[in-house]
């Protein structure tokens, strides 16, 4: 038992990304944002507020994750020119907007076919947060997130 929980830490620990070890959630989406930039043309306006600092590596590496899908989205099906990246934190809440200028969608036909916001609502939930999406058609998608870090079991290290 102990040998296969060590194998289960080490192998989480090998998915971890590197960035968010090292910078942590705030540099490494940071950092996420300049380089999906510097690759295409995508111009992304990041920006946080209020002192996130260290959380819970496992709830950095799923809110990472999250922010990497719906940025990966704009860039594959947005066909937008800007986006901005939000993260703020205020008392125990932090909340994460993403938006862009890009082409919209259906919110009902997408949301029913596509798995990536649907896993994107179901782990928020999970966490006891909320996942708002609001998109018209031509004027772009805005996803919206919050999660009370008291909830999430996300403390400061």
């Amino acid at each position: 038992l102990d040998h296969t929980l060590e194998e289960v830490r080490e192998t989480a620990h090998r998915l971890m990304p590197e960035l968010l070890l090292r910078h942590g959630l705030v540099d490494a989406v940071r950092i996420f944002c300049a380089n999906v930039e510097k690759a295409g043309k995508l111009k992304i306006e990041y920006q946080y507020f209020g002192y996130i600092g260290r959380l819970d590596s496992n709830f950095e590496l799923i809110i990472y994750r999250i922010i990497q899908e719906l940025i990966q989205n704009i860039v594959k099906h947005a066909d937008a020119s800007f986006a901005v990246v939000q993260l703020s934190r205020h008392g125990d809440l932090l909340s994460i907007t993403i938006e862009d200028n890009g082409k919209g969608m259906d919110i009902h036909a997408v949301s029913d076919t596509s798995m990536g916001l649907q896993n994107i609502r179901r782990t928020i939930m999970h966490l006891g947060g909320q996942c708002q999406i609001r998109s018209e058609k031509n004027n772009g998608t805005t996803v919206y997130i919050e999660c009370n870090l008291q909830n999430t079991g996300s403390h400061e290290d």
